[in-house]
């Protein structure tokens, strides 16, 4: 885990705590949620993340139509 990691985790298992109105004994309760809030962001993040995946996509040229509208032929490059 790194340091930002742990700042945010800290910071916000304290902000429960005085949410909570500073309840003694329930340090761990609030640590042990916020990592699997901590958690389920990191997967969510994961989930989205682009991947290197390299897939065809056909490119329409909405200007290379000859006079009649029908498409023209583009030569390869």
């Amino acid at each position: 885990m790194h340091d930002d990691d742990y700042n945010w985790i800290s910071r916000r298992a304290h902000a429960i705590w005085q949410s909570e109105g500073c309840p003694n004994g329930r340090d761990r309760d609030h640590w042990s949620q916020v990592v699997n809030d901590w958690r389920d962001k990191q997967h969510a993040l994961a989930s989205t993340a682009p991947t290197d995946e390299v897939r065809r996509v056909l490119v329409v040229d909405d200007e290379a139509s000859d006079d009649d509208g029908r498409a023209k032929r583009l030569s390869k490059h």
